[in-house]
């Protein structure tokens, strides 16, 4: 709403300088409305804003917490020892261009 605002001001000056004062006060008129306008808006934002804050602070809630002890189950099977592996592998590369294959990958996959 600002560069409207600027631009009936302008405009508004303009038409006083050709003593038009009909049109200057026509172009006055609108950038009051537009300024009424833009403040009542950014009042209804900020009372918007405050009353989402009071509501929040009002109805919080904190969390509740609450633990238990629990017996932890004992393992009746050894554990199985963890293996390593490393595995090549060959793949086509596709073409940056179009379908197709333009090249190919060679690599090395492990777990561990």
């Amino acid at each position: 709403m600002v560069p409207l605002y600027l631009s009936d001001v302008r405009a508004a000056s303009e038409a006083y300088e050709r003593r038009d004062r009909d049109t200057a006060e026509a172009y006055v008129d609108r950038a009051s409305g537009l300024r009424y306008a833009n403040r009542s808006l950014y009042g209804a934002c900020a009372v918007t804003a405050v009353a989402g804050i009071t509501h929040a602070h009002l109805t919080f809630q904190p969390e509740d917490r609450s633990s238990r002890p629990r017996e932890i189950p004992t393992r009746t099977e050894p554990r199985a020892k963890p293996q390593a592996s490393l595995l090549p592998f060959v793949a086509p590369a596709p073409r940056g261009d179009g379908p197709g294959f333009g090249g190919g990958m060679v690599g090395v996959s492990g777990r561990f």
